[in-house]
């Protein structure tokens, strides 16, 4: 919580540029069925060097891996950063199915900057705002958790699912990043949009639950227990 973000102004598409040369980023990349991009918003240079891995090292991957996106908290960011931003997301969607994923601070956040309707947490507004979003983003997917909850918006519609939610979870900061990791594992696996959420909101809640990331065994085990409702949880 103490961390320096000063030296990520060094983080540049020229500094990329140099150290990609080799094309070893680029040979790991047609080898890959994922990509994931993290943190944008503490990088001051993030939305200019997409733009380079758009037009460079991604260009033309016949692969077409899927990318996986997370902003981070934008409040340092401005309404104009966040909106060249948004621009730049179709970029990636030529190049893979590009999913985006914020809890509801980060989306209501972006839609003010993008002048979409903001208005409330209730399912119904978050369905309405992931809908607007990826519309207006053109990309494959949007996503938007919270704590008890989570929707997602893609071509076939859009879908929310309640979590296991945990009322005194042992921790909470990272719960965000494992529900990413489980999300990302879904699409892999090839599950659609309900049960990639049901997946990732078990993977953020046994985590929430035990302190720690789960392994794949305990994952499922921790599916069946909660289909079971051998799990606590105040949405049962």
């Amino acid at each position: 919580m103490l961390c320096s973000f000063s030296h990520f102004s060094d983080f540049t598409p020229e500094y990329l540029a140099n150290q990609m040369s080799d094309g070893s980023f680029r040979r790991a990349c047609e080898k890959s069925a994922a990509l994931v991009l993290t943190s944008w918003s503490v990088y001051p240079h993030m939305t200019e060097c997409w733009k380079y891995l758009q037009r460079g090292p991604l260009a033309g991957l016949k692969n077409r891996p899927r990318i996986f996106l997370d902003i981070a908290d934008p409040a340092s960011r401005t309404p104009e950063d966040l909106t060249r931003m948004a621009g730049a997301l179709a970029g990636f969607e030529v190049i893979g199915p590009t999913t985006l994923s914020m809890n509801s601070n980060e989306a209501n956040q972006l839609a003010g900057a993008l002048g979409l309707s903001a208005e409330g947490s209730e399912p119904e507004a978050l369905e309405c705002l992931a809908a607007q979003l990826r519309e207006r983003l053109g990309i494959a997917e949007v996503g938007i958790h919270l704590i008890k909850s989570a929707t997602a918006a893609d071509a076939s519609g859009v879908v929310t699912v309640a979590g296991p939610h945990c009322p005194k979870p042992l921790k909470s900061v990272g719960a965000g990043d494992r529900f990413n990791a489980g999300w990302l594992a879904g699409a892999l696996l090839g599950l659609d949009a309900a049960d990639r959420l049901l997946f990732a909101v078990a993977v953020s809640g046994l985590f929430v639950r035990n302190a720690r990331s789960g392994t794949f065994p305990e994952i499922i085990k921790f599916l069946r227990d909660w289909s079971a409702g051998a799990i606590d949880s105040d949405n049962l």
